[in-house]
């Protein structure tokens, strides 16, 4: 939900190292849309928040708004992950946003 994505964002020391990584509809980063992320502070605690999966059943997502700020948040610390570049690319088409 969103308020305890919120609330964890919040929390994270200024410090924190977080591994990060997209999952979309596809590899092409000008056609790809994001259909939600993951992040990771510790060896013991990730996060998966969905975003818009498309199937029955599927479960509360977060709105694209509120993952934009989400996302910004993540990115205010150092940030590691397997192909960023392309994580990055993802970012900057469905959201607009420039990361480092």
């Amino acid at each position: 939900d969103e308020n305890k994505l919120f609330e964890i964002l919040n929390t994270l020391d200024k410090e924190s190292i977080i591994a990060f990584d997209t999952e979309t509809t596809g590899l092409d980063t000008k056609e790809a849309k994001i259909v939600g992320f993951s992040f990771c502070m510790s060896e013991n605690e990730a996060f998966y928040v969905p975003l818009t999966h498309n199937y029955l059943g599927v479960g509360e997502q977060i709105s694209l708004q509120n993952a934009k700020k989400a996302i910004e948040l993540i990115f205010n610390h150092f940030v590691i992950g397997h192909n960023l570049k392309y994580d990055f690319k993802i970012i900057q088409n469905n959201f607009g946003l420039n990361l480092p």
